[in-house]
């Protein structure tokens, strides 16, 4: 096992990079998403011609990058600032959702009992 699919394994969410070949735009893209050819050729029409590594987001709160190439400093802050707004993101949209999920059960434990009534 190389040193991304590592990282996948152990991460509790991760994205691919895509970038230019100059390195100088990227493109966060969920493992789920890496098999879709449409997106991925969306992406290369785009210029994002390379995946040059993986991004996770480990239990304890931590990112880790797996790359295949050296990023510049302010490049890879880039991509986690980025990773961290999705991340960030992510985390609101299923705090909403669990949220929502559960307020079908608060309601109905306000009904009133129909073998009480009789």
């Amino acid at each position: 096992m190389d040193a991304q699919e590592q990282l996948i394994s152990r991460a509790l969410y991760g994205v691919a990079i895509l970038a230019t070949a100059q390195l100088d735009t990227f493109e966060l893209v969920e493992y789920s998403h890496a098999d879709d050819t449409d997106r991925m050729e969306d992406s290369q029409r785009r210029g994002m011609c390379r995946c040059i590594g993986v991004l996770g987001y480990l239990p304890g709160g931590f990112t880790e990058f797996a790359l295949e190439v050296s990023l510049p400093e302010h490049a890879r802050l880039t991509v986690e600032f980025a990773f961290v707004e999705r991340v960030r993101d992510r985390a609101a949209a299923w705090q909403e959702r669990r949220k929502g999920s559960t307020d079908w059960l608060e309601r109905l434990a306000e009904l009133p009992d129909p073998r009480q009534e009789n």
